[in-house]
């Protein structure tokens, strides 16, 4: 048993194969609420050319980049096993969770699964993919405890990896910390020389969703006030998108430091998936930009995944179908602007803002792994309303 209260500076690895770690709050948030509680932050991450590294203002922090090959697996043992004691690791599925749960063996330290992503057993069909697959689900068995994104993602991923019904799990959403709130900012506006007459649709990520992909091609033609942006995160996102009349592409790649401040100068957010499409089903329901706009009290446009029907009941953005009800559910909102910014914000506050939910996490972390026999005891789980 690890006596976290004990240890004047604990300190985490977060183990990632996921170099877009900047891009969503799931993976940078992490490691900023680690090192506001005082933890030290060991951030190992793979790393792409074409996305950036992300940079944190504390020095708790440092960023250890790895590629998954075997000298890469090398630097990473050696850094959870040899070099460092560390209190806790926090790993995404699949290799990082499972070579985090092969160095507990040494160890012993927990091992938090980040469930960011659920791969499902019936699409491994290659034997690497289904020993994989079946690597993973034994690894998230031994794991301490899990982080998921939404009650109903980890629903998903219990069934898949075959966890027990008492399997300690907290809700953490894929969004921001920090209040809601709106900055006054231009820089869409002047950046593309957008008419004061026309409202501006951002789309923040790539094009490789379906609906969004449609939203590109369609939008040219629109005779509605609407302009459209598409806010890349990584270096390429576009591809080979022309801009047209109504449609801009910012290939610019922000920091997340500055993703609030430039989200601010749009007037309302997409968040568009196709329900026919199984991966877009299962991802729709907690992507990064949803929460990005919501902290900036941004109503949004959702489609067409029914997890995100929320959005109107709520008023605090429309939900539709197809592409073609885009124009006129961004005029349902602008005749009521202020009542659909005012409950983003609320919506943001109440179900997304990050630190309350972490603050639930080492809470939960801390009876877990306080309890007998940590990884069988009963914990229970926590869900996103009561880590509020």
């Amino acid at each position: 048993i690890i006596e976290m209260e004990s240890l004047k500076k604990p300190r985490v690895a977060l183990l990632f194969d996921r170099p877009y770690v900047d891009a969503h709050p799931c993976f940078r948030e992490m490691a900023v609420q680690f090192a506001l509680h005082g933890w030290k932050v060991d951030l190992l991450m793979e790393t792409a050319a074409t996305h950036p590294l992300p940079q944190f203002d504390s020095a708790m922090v440092r960023i250890l980049p790895f590629q998954k090959s075997r000298a890469g697996l090398v630097k990473v043992l050696s850094h959870l096993v040899l070099r460092n004691r560390y209190t806790l690791v926090v790993a995404t599925p699949q290799w990082p969770l499972y070579w985090a749960i092969k160095a507990h063996r040494w160890r012993q330290f927990p091992v938090v699964c980040l469930s960011d992503e659920v791969y499902l057993h019936e699409e491994a069909r290659t034997p690497t993919q289904k020993k994989w697959k079946l690597r993973e689900m034994r690894a998230h068995q031994s794991a301490t405890m899990t982080v998921t994104l939404s009650e109903r993602r980890m629903d998903m991923v219990a069934r898949e990896n075959r966890l027990l019904g008492d399997h300690p799990y907290v809700v953490i959403p894929n969004a921001p910390s920090g209040m809601a709130r709106r900055e006054v900012n231009c820089y869409y506006r002047e950046r593309f020389s957008v008419p004061d007459g026309h409202g501006i649709l951002l789309h923040s990520g790539t094009l490789a969703w379906r609906l969004a992909g449609q939203l590109a091609n369609v939008a040219a033609d629109w005779s509605a006030p609407w302009a459209v942006v598409f806010q890349g995160r990584f270096a390429g996102a576009h591809g080979q998108h022309v801009p047209g009349r109504c449609v801009h592409y910012e290939e610019n790649v922000f920091p997340a430091q500055r993703m609030r401040e430039v989200t601010s100068s749009a007037d309302i957010g997409l968040a568009l998936y196709d329900r026919s499409n199984a991966l877009e089903q299962r991802n729709g329901e907690t992507p990064g930009k949803l929460g990005l706009y919501l902290s900036c009290a941004l109503p949004v446009i959702c489609g067409n995944v029914d997890s995100l029907r929320w959005v109107s009941e709520e008023k605090c953005g429309e939900w539709v179908e197809n592409v073609s009800e885009i124009p006129a559910a961004a005029e349902r909102i602008k005749a009521n602007y202020e009542l659909y910014s005012k409950n983003a914000a609320r919506v943001f506050n109440e179900r997304f803002e990050y630190s309350s939910r972490f603050e639930a996490f080492l809470c939960k972390l801390q009876d877990v792994i306080e309890a007998p026999f940590a990884a069988g005891s009963k914990a229970g789980r926590v869900s996103e309303a009561t880590s509020k």
